[in-house]
């Protein structure tokens, strides 16, 4: 996790049963968590000054990068996009060090609430970037665009919103049959199809599940420190 020499990492606890319970909501197979250092800062040299005799100075010129504290990536299976998606939760041990190097707690690097904190906040980006992109990608943006665009176009032409209604409860209705047949049929092709696929009150996007997952995301610490 990129800790110092001689810190005690048995005194820092993860919530697995929180991790899990965003995982199932957001429609994630696998997540990994890994911490790894950003890449540094572009250097390169340039003229700094020139006085009056004509000698310059030379002076190191760096870009200055905005550090992320975590990303969030997603890969589909190649058969479908709208099965499981593995998440792979990058935390940059560039930015983790940066806080610590700025607190104002003493010893900070081998204080294990401080950087229980710094890990916590770096790790609920990355949930948050996994989640949305597991649900709310470009190409369920595309199926959704496809279905729902016409829909409004057909109500439209004959000025009623019943028919568009009709079509869009098919999501939902489609759920609740998967469900309701999984009660009375319990085999193992139903249950299967109900665990690898995820049901959503939507075609395309899933912004119910993005949204429950950040509700349970905002809501819980998934890293602190053991007393």
């Amino acid at each position: 996790m990129g800790v110092p020499v001689g810190f005690d990492t048995a005194r820092l606890l993860v919530n697995v049963p929180a991790i899990d319970t965003v995982r199932k909501i957001a429609g994630l197979g696998m997540v990994s968590v890994l911490v790894q250092q950003s890449k540094p800062e572009d250097m390169w040299l340039g003229i700094g000054s020139v006085d009056s005799n004509g000698a310059a100075s030379v002076g190191a010129v760096g870009t200055q990068q905005h550090k992320k504290s975590a990303t969030g990536n997603v890969t589909f299976p190649i058969n479908s996009f709208f099965d499981l998606a593995d998440a792979t939760i990058k935390i940059d041990g560039s930015w983790v060090q940066d806080k610590l190097d700025a607190s104002s707690t003493r010893n900070a690097p081998f204080d294990p609430t401080e950087r229980a904190g710094i890990y916590n906040k770096a790790l609920r980006r990355g949930l948050y970037e996994a989640a949305f992109a597991a649900n709310i990608d470009k190409s369920k943006m595309l199926v959704s665009s496809c279905v729902y665009l016409p829909m409004v176009a057909v109500g439209v032409m004959l000025n009623s919103i019943a028919g568009p209604i009709i079509m869009a409860a098919s999501a939902p209705l489609g759920s609740l049959m998967a469900i309701a047949a999984s009660g009375r049929d319990n085999t193992e092709l139903t249950k299967k199809a109900l665990h690898h696929y995820r049901q959503s009150m939507f075609i395309g996007c899933a912004p119910d599940r993005y949204l429950a997952a950040a509700a349970v995301i905002g809501t819980n610490r998934f890293i602190k420190a053991r007393a």
